[in-house]
């Protein structure tokens, strides 16, 4: 009935309200986890019952949410099945929770801009809607942190499961687990000692790999993630780096296990710190290793470990180093940019291997000269044969030589075969899905729009007005009224703003004699808002950036383990008022110091969806152009290190000002974001991000007055644009 009509399932716990889930060990309560374990596992009708064509509107967030999460499952509910002693209620807990994210995400792709609504913002709204109502039925990422680590080591499902639940909170629901400030590091090195060191039960290995691939893609979401720190006790006699150890355990472990998550991680780290290139990734090295290993014996490889982890650990040292080597070589060879080398690890091995060879066996040097000669032959056929690489080639053919070992022909029949014949076991998903994901076309205005627009702050339900009084003070913070409230006040209704404001002050009063664990900061920040817009009421909305800084600020409140936290404090004990022509805050964390080393990305990012939601009227647009804020998130896009997703940010702040009535000519003639975008677009090495920065130059140059564009530049913007035209006219 269920599968048929899922939108009984709502209906069915509204009318069963005695249907309790408390954890009591007996058959019939696993009856009753397996229950709702299964209609969770139901899957969502495609397009939401509607597979002719996608309906007008969302399904309503209460319906959908109890589909996902049914309302027996709590908050409390789960807490308690975790800190039961028994394993098995936290096991069933566990799995319940990974189903209902896995669930959550489907839904969320559902929601998705795509076909005729991507036009329309109440599709992003009821999304965000429905991630809001699902935090509030689940436990905090500290609460799940804390049964992983209270898991047995010898229960190896148990423990899989609850990685694969931490790796869910970071694909799903990222502001969740990005607040938690956990610290993944050492877990991850101690499951990586034991699949080095120990000896597993049949079945009990792959397991643990699944375990180690979850918290390696944990790992990469983190800045702070010490790859290529030194690992003592993983079985050898020589430390490696933990990001070596994962390369050995792709090369030398069992080939029948899938790596596809760890390949993946793997793929993105050496990307992200310029060892290898984007296009090919880790396929040249992965391949030449594997045929090594199959040569050689995993057992007989350290001289080949060994040279290849000093010389990823000098590559990811000292990237410039090896930039600037390339541009010499480049210079000397008159060699145009196209021509370059993008995997620098390429020029580490030849800087290193006079020092490898110049004491050692001549077993060790032969072991050195079949890797390599792979490595080059691998290079060729996946990164393109080019007059650089047989530059580097013929010198590190010359340093065998002299040591009486030779490096076999670039691109030799022999090796191009065998690691053709290894290209299944090492050609990742993540080469896979990279190239589907390169658009080589121009993106339209609805892909644009899909991948940039952001709807922006409203009025908010003014239905909050007459129901927040009935609530408590610790519903208020957690459940979102206070943000309703705040919301309000950018009505363009005076009555209604000025009646906000006054149950602002109402509300910061009732927090203040609560006992709420922050009611301190809480009421400091409501009342600094109420006297901040008490003067601006009256007369129009208030600056969309008090708004945005109050809903943000108050999520970081809420948890005193964000980064945060001790700056948002010491900003609210600065000034009683807030000035209408700054940005609150702001300034302090661009230009000061991260609250802790690891931390400045996690600012960042919290910066610029703060940032986001302050840009929505002209007004908006003025205060950032007086206080150049603009300038500096352009050069913040110089950032080489900068991640993907923080440049979308910051795309998406760009795109926001050109939706603001005359904000694309201010952006052209004030900051010159045409040719800030032609840089970016002629820097970025993918080809996916290039489309993205075209069709934002286009949508720049479509949105502006292009009569005074053309005068105040002199033609100069048109010809620029003319030339992007005619270069994607021109391309195949």
């Amino acid at each position: 009935m269920f599968t048929a009509a899922p939108e009984l399932i709502s209906v069915y716990f509204y009318h069963n309200r005695s249907f309790a889930f408390e954890p009591n060990l007996s058959m019939t309560w696993i009856g009753y986890a397996a229950f709702l374990f299964d209609t969770i596992s139901l899957p969502l009708p495609a397009s939401f019952g509607d597979p002719v064509r996608f309906a007008d509107a969302p399904p309503p967030t209460s319906v959908l949410l109890d589909n996902i999460m049914p309302p027996a499952i709590n908050q409390k509910v789960l807490l308690r099945c975790f800190s039961v002693k028994s394993n098995l209620t936290s096991f069933f807990a566990t799995r319940i929770l990974v189903a209902a994210l896995e669930k959550l995400a489907v839904a969320l792709r559902m929601h998705d801009p795509t076909s005729s609504r991507n036009r329309d913002p109440k599709w992003s709204e009821a999304a965000r809607r429905l991630v809001d109502a699902l935090c509030q039925r689940i436990p905090d990422m500290k609460e799940v942190v804390r049964c992983y680590r209270s898991i047995p080591a010898e229960n190896s499902l148990h423990k899989t499961l609850a990685s694969r639940l931490l790796r869910l909170y970071y694909k799903v629901i990222p502001q969740v687990a990005l607040a938690a400030n956990f610290d993944v590091s050492p877990l991850f090195v101690d499951v990586l000692k034991r699949l080095h060191q120990g000896e597993y039960e049949p079945g009990m290995k792959e397991l643990s790999i699944m375990e180690l691939e979850s918290l390696v893609s944990i790992a990469s979401y983190s800045p702070g993630m010490r790859w290529f720190s030194k690992i003592d006790g993983l079985g050898g006699e020589t430390p490696f780096s933990a990001f070596t150890a994962l390369v050995h355990l792709l090369c030398c472990g069992d080939r029948d296990t899938p790596h596809g998550h760890l390949k993946n991680a793997l793929a993105d780290v050496a990307i992200e710190n310029q060892l290898v290139s984007s296009a090919a990734g880790l396929r040249p090295l992965l391949g030449a290793l594997r045929c090594v290993v199959d040569r050689f014996g995993p057992g007989d490889m350290g001289p080949v470990w060994s040279f290849l982890d000093n010389c990823i650990s000098r590559c990811a040292a000292s990237p410039i180093k090896y930039l600037d080597q390339m541009e010499s070589r480049t210079a000397e060879m008159e060699l145009e940019s196209p021509h370059r080398l993008s995997s620098l690890l390429t020029l580490a091995f030849v800087e290193q291997l006079p020092y490898a060879t110049s004491e050692g066996e001549q077993k060790r040097i032969k072991q050195l000269a079949r890797f390599l000669s792979l490595y080059f032959s691998a290079c060729s056929v996946w990164e393109g044969d080019h007059l650089l690489l047989r530059a580097l080639h013929r010198n590190a053919g010359l340093d065998l030589t002299s040591n009486k070992a030779e490096l076999a022909c670039l691109g030799d029949a022999d090796d191009v075969d065998a690691l053709r014949a290894a290209e299944p076991l090492v050609d990742g998903d993540e080469v896979m899905s990279r190239a589907v994901n390169q658009d080589s076309s121009a993106l339209s205005e609805s892909s644009l729009q899909e991948l940039l627009y952001v709807p922006c702050l409203d009025g908010g339900d003014t239905a909050t007005l007459t129901k927040w009084n009935s609530k408590s003070a610790e519903d208020l913070v957690d459940d979102g009224w206070v943000v309703g409230l705040v919301r309000l006040l950018l009505s363009e209704h005076t009555n209604i703003r000025k009646e906000a404001l006054t149950s602002i002050l109402k509300v910061a009063a009732r927090v203040k004699d609560s006992s709420h664990e922050e009611k301190t900061q809480i009421w400091l920040l409501l009342s600094e808002l109420a006297e901040s817009s008490k003067a601006q009421v009256g007369s129009g909305p208030v600056p969309s950036a008090f708004v945005a800084f109050t809903m943000h600020a108050l999520e970081v409140l809420r948890s005193p383990l964000h980064p945060l936290y001790k700056k948002i404090n010491s900003f609210l004990t600065r000034s009683p008022v807030w000035s209408l022509e700054k940005l609150p805050l702001a300034h302090d964390i661009f230009h000061g110091e991260p609250s802790e080393d690891d931390k400045y990305y996690s600012e960042l990012a919290w910066l610029l969806g703060y940032l986001l939601d302050s840009l929505r009227t002209t007004f908006d647009l003025s205060v950032f152009h007086k206080k150049k804020w603009l300038e500096k998130i352009f050069a913040l896009g110089s950032n080489p290190y900068l991640r993907a997703g923080l440049r979308t940010r910051m795309l998406r702040i760009v795109y926001r000002a050109t939706c603001i009535e005359a904000g694309s000519t201010t952006l052209v003639t004030r900051f010159g974001v045409l040719g800030w975008l032609d840089a970016q677009r002629a820097a970025c090495r993918a080809t996916g991000e290039a489309v993205a920065y075209e069709g934002l130059m286009r949508r720049a140059w479509e949105t502006c007055d292009q009569e005074r564009v053309t005068a105040w530049s002199n033609g100069g913007i048109e010809k620029l644009v003319g030339r992007l035209v005619g270069r994607r006219s021109a391309s195949p």
